[in-house]
């Protein structure tokens, strides 16, 4: 599990609860997809289009939920690893 540490910009935004929107091509893809649905194929991109009117016509209590559920991603993969060790690792 350690190797999710390379991405570093997914990482940093979840931990600020901020959902992301990636391709269904990297490490991230099964902990975004375990609750939301943006890790998506890059040969699908109808469905990007999809996921951002969502977000825009999305309620206040949608959002919020969605939030959480990305605070909560960063949370468990903190409670689960050790950052340190895995960037030990990463740079071995």
């Amino acid at each position: 599990m350690c190797g999710l540490l390379f991405g570093h910009v997914i990482f940093e935004a979840l931990s600020l609860g901020i959902s992301v929107l990636i391709s269904d091509r990297t490490p991230w893809t099964n902990l975004v997809n375990s609750g939301a649905y943006a890790a998506i194929p890059l040969n699908k991109p109808d469905q990007y289009i999809v996921f951002i009117q969502n977000l825009y016509t999305m309620s206040n209590s949608e959002f919020t939920t969605l939030r959480a559920y990305a605070s909560n991603v960063f949370n468990e993969y903190m409670t689960s690893n050790n950052p340190i060790d895995c960037y030990l690792e990463l740079f071995e």
